[in-house]
Parts: C-alpha cells; structure tokens; sequence
C-alpha cells in the first residue's frame, strides 16, 4: 500500500468510516476516468457512508431503545 493509502486507511478508521474505506477504491478509480471534481467525488463517498449507517445505525439503535420503551411505558411514575 501506498503512504497515501496508509495515511487514508488510518483517517478513515479515526473517522470510524468503514464503508467510504471500502468504497474508496473503485470510486477513485471511477472518478479520475469521469473526471468528477472534488467535490463530486468527496459528496459521493461521504454519501456512501451514510448511506451505510443509516441502514445499519438505525437498526442497532432500535434494537437498543426497544426495551428502554417498554420501560418507560410500563414504569408507574
């Protein structure tokens, strides 16, 4: 791996951002051969990993309040 991706790989995990990592390759690749600006490029990976939290995120933070709920509508206060 190149110092840059050295350098990048680490970024990515201080940002725990695993899917823009993972995506990262073939995006950069795609880019360079559509010539997308910077901008374009970084909107699309940033997109990635949302989208990737927002399908995994929100599954784990329900399954995380479903019983904090159930409590707090039970509970006599």
């Amino acid at each position: 791996m190149s110092r840059a991706g050295t350098e990048l790989a680490h970024l990515f995990r201080q940002l725990k951002a695993p899917a823009a990592a993972r995506a990262l390759p073939k995006l950069a690749d795609r880019a360079r051969a559509e010539q997308w600006s910077y901008e374009q490029f970084a909107a699309v990976l940033l997109k990635t990993e949302t989208d990737s939290r927002d399908s995994h995120g929100g599954q784990a933070r329900i399954a995380i309040a479903s019983p904090v709920r159930h409590f707090v509508h039970t509970a006599q206060l």
